[in-house]
């Protein structure tokens, strides 16, 4: 019996510890990134400040068109969307 419960660490463990290291290092990246993204943000708040310019908000990570300038804290897609709502409840 002893063999059995042996032979059952033995294939569970690898899956285990490799599942143990993937966790750890996607971590890692996650917490790099956040802290690359925050030291930028910082530098250049910074560098802003020092010419001058007015403070800049940081955007969603979605791709905005040109015409989205006119309000940048709301992206494109969320206005277009909400147009398309609004055009679908009044029919």
């Amino acid at each position: 019996m002893d063999s059995y419960w042996l032979a059952v660490v033995y294939s569970v463990a690898p899956t285990i510890v490799l599942a143990g290291a993937f966790w750890w290092i996607m971590r890692s990246i996650m917490r790099m990134d956040r802290t690359e993204r925050r030291v930028y943000n910082r530098i250049e708040a910074e560098e802003r400040a020092k010419r001058g310019l007015p403070f800049r908000h940081s955007l969603p990570d979605v791709a905005v068109e040109d015409s989205a300038v006119e309000n940048p804290v709301v992206p494109q897609a969320k206005r277009t969307l909400g147009a398309r709502q609004d055009r679908h409840h009044q029919k």
